[in-house]
């Protein structure tokens, strides 16, 4: 865990994929904390392997099902106040993202870069434990971010 902030500082853009046979969702959250673009389990099937590695090299988080299972209430439904571990700024590109804008058009709308746009997107997914789009608009629903 030591060494992917370390590799996050020295190649920013070599994205972090922890292959581990730990299976405990804490080492699990411990590793995207840190900076990790992306954790699988050594008991993952080929196809899961290749799908996260895809994922991941598109500029993606890649999160296990194992940390999506021990949430509560489903895929998305992480403890917290969901308000509380977004930004401002997250928060309305979240909102842009609820709407089925890409990336251009939420950019466009707040007047940021695609690459900045990006980078809210795929903290987003981080806060809210979700691997794609889909769950991030239901888990904003699921808390209230988002009425329609």
């Amino acid at each position: 865990m030591e060494a992917i902030p370390v590799l996050a500082k020295r190649c920013p853009q070599l994205p972090v994929i922890v292959l581990s046979s730990s299976e405990d969702p804490g080492d699990v959250r411990r590793a995207l904390k840190s900076g990790a673009c992306g954790y699988v389990p050594k008991s993952a099937s080929p196809r899961n392997i290749l799908s996260a590695l895809r994922l991941v090299l598109a500029g993606e988080i890649y999160v296990p099902p194992l940390l999506l299972d021990v949430a509560a209430d489903g895929p998305g439904q992480v403890p917290g106040d969901v308000g509380e571990r977004l930004t401002e700024r997250q928060t309305e590109v979240l909102r842009q993202l609820c709407r089925g804008l890409t990336n251009k058009e939420i950019s466009r709308a707040l007047e940021l870069s695609e690459k900045t746009t990006k980078s809210h997107i795929t903290a987003i997914f981080k806060a809210l434990g979700v691997v794609n789009r889909t769950q991030a608009a239901a888990a904003a629903r699921r808390s209230g971010i988002v009425t329609y």
